[in-house]
């Protein structure tokens, strides 16, 4: 698949590691300064709102992996448009899916950001 362009959020934020301060997130779970970071910088509370509603509500394991995908037209493995569209998908960290949906619109900037849920908080890979 040709990936010009392809912004992957989480190469330009590699420099967090580790965390100075836990943030309470208003559903009652954590979240880190990479993930405090990401929010102010992409613009994506909404983003942190819907995976923290969702391990209350849909996932219940104690480590997940959250990747946020951007729907790519192709045409012969070469992306002839980016959409608006995003999968929103949570695997167990070997890759078996454990929920996913489709968000319809999103003004989001990157092409794709994974993000790690475990023991109650939400961090950036980087800082696991």
């Amino acid at each position: 698949m040709e990936q010009t362009n392809f912004r992957n959020v989480n190469r330009e934020l590699s420099g967090f590691t580790g965390t100075s301060q836990y943030y309470k997130h208003f559903l009652g779970n954590l979240f880190t300064d990479g993930i405090y970071h990401l929010r102010e910088k992409f613009q994506c509370f909404w983003l942190v709102d819907d995976i923290m509603a969702y391990v209350k509500t849909a996932v219940t394991d104690e480590f997940q992996v959250w990747r946020l995908k951007r729907k790519l037209k192709m045409e012969h493995d070469i992306v002839i448009e980016r959409t608006d569209r995003f999968d929103l998908i949570c695997e167990d960290g070997n890759y078996n899916v454990l929920f996913s949906t489709v968000i319809p619109f999103s003004d989001f900037e990157g092409d794709e950001v994974m993000l790690y849920f475990c023991d109650g908080v939400l961090l950036l890979p980087s800082e696991y």
